[in-house]
């Protein structure tokens, strides 16, 4: 099943650095680096347990190249690891030309219409393509490249149940 989120856009391994924080609302988010990404350049990121992406930002600028190649080519991709993709992201859509360009944007999967991504062991695959044209993220200084993930870890459900438990158990006390 593929979805799209291209429209919300402003129209080897990777060697990606993430770092991780909690917001006060519980969701947490990642920051992934994807300067300098080329066509197959990819990353698995761990979330730390059983997670649900709700949505994705970027600040990516992309290059292509004056030969028949388009910044809108450029295409991220997002789903479990060892899964189909489940949502691409086209930060460039639109814009059917080359040349060097700065795109940002963000997208809640819900507000979207599209489902949140399931990781039942929470492993997110980000691979990046231009499908063989001559695009890609800019490497060069100033134009650091990085996508943000939101999203909020699931408990497992044994804990659920131990905390239901432990709530009883409190229940009981106060009333004895």
């Amino acid at each position: 099943m593929k979805k799209a989120i291209g429209f919300l856009g402003a129209g080897l391994l990777a060697t990606a650095m993430a770092t991780q924080g909690a917001n006060a609302d519980g969701m947490y988010s990642t920051d992934v680096d994807v300067t300098g990404w080329n066509d197959g350049d990819s990353i698995t990121l761990d979330l730390g347990g059983m997670a649900e992406v709700t949505g994705i930002s970027w600040q990516v600028t992309l290059h292509a190249e004056d030969d028949g190649s388009w910044l809108s080519d450029g295409q991220f991709q997002f789903g479990p690891a060892g899964e189909p993709v489940e949502i691409n992201l086209n930060p460039g859509a639109g814009n059917n030309g080359p040349g060097t360009e700065k795109f940002t944007g963000s997208a809640k999967f819900d507000d979207a219409g599209l489902p949140n991504i399931e990781l039942a062991d929470g492993m997110l695959q980000i691979a990046y393509t231009n499908f063989g044209w001559s695009t890609w993220v800019v490497d060069d200084e100033p134009f650091s490249s990085y996508l943000t993930i939101q999203y909020n870890l699931i408990p497992a459900p044994g804990a659920l149940a131990l905390l239901g438990l432990a709530g009883l158990v409190g229940v009981r006390r106060r009333r004895a």
